[in-house]
This record gives structure tokens, C-alpha cells and sequence, in this order.
């Protein structure tokens, strides 16, 4: 009788063990849809602007046709560019949040002709310092997700 109830225990334990791992595979493949989604939608800016956000504009850009809030609009800016079902927005941090609700960063290049985005993955935290700064040259992510995007 002890045995019967020992291998319910475990099999409880382990079918509970599965539904966590497989939650969690699940949550890894929601986010890589919505960085690639985040990544489409900033070529998508780039075709109505004919440049990606500024640092100052950041990911709002995509969002708000005045991200900075001064009143001045974004010339050419067709948006909103992404929907809420792709990629969570935080409206009051201003901020997208990745699949473990972390901010997604975002950085781009002189005169933004390229631009990323990542998350940081699973353990909320960037896995190399330089990520986000231009000594960043595309090594080891450990589990963060970065969405790189080049225009013309």
C-alpha cells in the first residue's frame, strides 16, 4: 500500500515538474515571436520615417507619434507600428517588457541606419555588460535575445 501511494507522490512530482518546463518553453518561444515581431515593426517605422528611433525616441517611437512628448509629431509617422498582443507596452515606465515582464532595451547606431533590441532573457539580467553601449560587438548572449535590424 506504502509503494502505491510512494509512486503516486512521485508521479504527482514529476507531472508537475513537466507542466513547469514546458510553461517555461512556452514562455522562451512567446518571446522570440515578439522580439522577431518588434524587429518587423521597427523596419516597418523605417519604411514611413526613413530612419529607425532615436536613443531619445527610444521604442515610443513605435507606439506614440510623439514619443518625447513635446508636442512634436514624428514627420511621416503612420503608426501606431505594433500591437499590444505581440509585445506588452508599459505605458507609464514608457517601456516594452519582454515574455518575464524585464524592459526591453534598445540601441542604435550612427545616424540610426541599424538598430537592436533585446531581452534579457529567462534570469532578468543582460548577460554581457556591453550590451546597450557601443563597444557591444555581438559575442556571447548567454539567454538573452537580441533582435538586430539594418536598413537599406
Amino acid at each position: 500500500m506504502l509503494s502505491v501511494v510512494g509512486v503516486a507522490v512521485i508521479g504527482v512530482l514529476l507531472a508537475g515538474s513537466l507542466a513547469v518546463q514546458v510553461r517555461a518553453e512556452a514562455q522562451a518561444r512567446r518571446n522570440v515571436a515578439a522580439m522577431n515581431a518588434l524587429g518587423f515593426t521597427l523596419d516597418d517605422f523605417f519604411l514611413d520615417v526613413a530612419r529607425y528611433p532615436t536613443p531619445e525616441e527610444g521604442l515610443s517611437a513605435l507606439v506614440t507619434g510623439d514619443p518625447d512628448g513635446d508636442g512634436a509629431r514624428v514627420p511621416g509617422w503612420r503608426g501606431p507600428y505594433l500591437r499590444g498582443d505581440k509585445v506588452r507596452y508599459d505605458r507609464l515606465e514608457g517601456q516594452f517588457l519582454d515574455a518575464w515582464g524585464n524592459p526591453v532595451i534598445y540601441w542604435c547606431g550612427p545616424e540610426q541606419s541599424w538598430v537592436y533590441a533585446a531581452s534579457a532573457g529567462v534570469n532578468g539580467r543582460f548577460d554581457t555588460e556591453a550590451l546597450g553601449t557601443a563597444d557591444f560587438d555581438g559575442g556571447d548572449l548567454g539567454d538573452d535575445l537580441l533582435v538586430w535590424v539594418e536598413g537599406p
